[in-house]
């Protein structure tokens, strides 16, 4: 039960953003800076924001392949982190800079909202399905993909936001998720 009290707020929060997003498109007033806020500018992307989020890309994927196995045993084993604590703290202060990093330059191009919605809504619908790091890494992967292509396709046939489909998608995800959990714990 407290698995599924820790995730569900951010998926519930991600989804009424997204409801939000819709509402501020839907309505009539001037919303262009709030609606800028939450879902940033994709079609605006200047060649240096692609080049300076390509070059984070690859450095966070090199820090993150170096500390794989160290996150890994601080994120899934905190009691053995915490007696065994030779520099869990730097890795975890690494790693939080390396969050603060990706928020900071993905803000500009899509948003808090996606941001938000695509960090946590994933990851914890993955957790629900599979048991392994490495299969929840991929699903979430697989989960973040088909929510943002399939929103990207809805928003072009009904010219409604994407943030608000992107929201959707990974909400019902998460649902389907934790619905699948629930019936393989009552057959166990």
């Amino acid at each position: 039960m407290s698995i599924i009290l820790t995730s569900a707020p951010s998926v519930f929060s991600a989804i009424f953003i997204g409801l939000d997003v819709l509402f501020l498109s839907l309505s009539n007033k001037q919303s262009s800076y709030a609606t800028n806020i939450l879902f940033g500018s994709i079609v605006g992307i200047s060649q240096e924001n692609l080049y300076g989020l390509l070059v984070l890309i690859i450095v966070i994927l090199l820090i993150t392949l170096l500390m794989y196995r160290k996150l890994k045993y601080i994120s899934f084993d905190t009691i053995g982190s915490d007696l065994n604590a030779k520099g869990t703290v730097w890795i975890s202060l690494l790693f939080l800079i390396l969050v603060a990093c990706t928020v900071s330059v993905t803000a500009q191009i899509v948003g808090s909202l996606l941001i938000f919605s695509l960090l946590t809504v994933p990851a914890s619908s993955a957790k629900y399905i599979v048991r392994s790091v490495h299969h929840m890494i991929f699903l979430s992967f697989v989960f973040a993909l088909f929510g943002t292509w399939m929103g990207l396709y809805l928003s072009y046939i009904s010219n409604w936001p994407v943030s608000f489909f992107i929201t959707i998608i990974e909400g019902a995800i998460y649902c389907l998720s934790l619905l699948y959990y629930k019936i393989d714990m009552l057959h166990r």
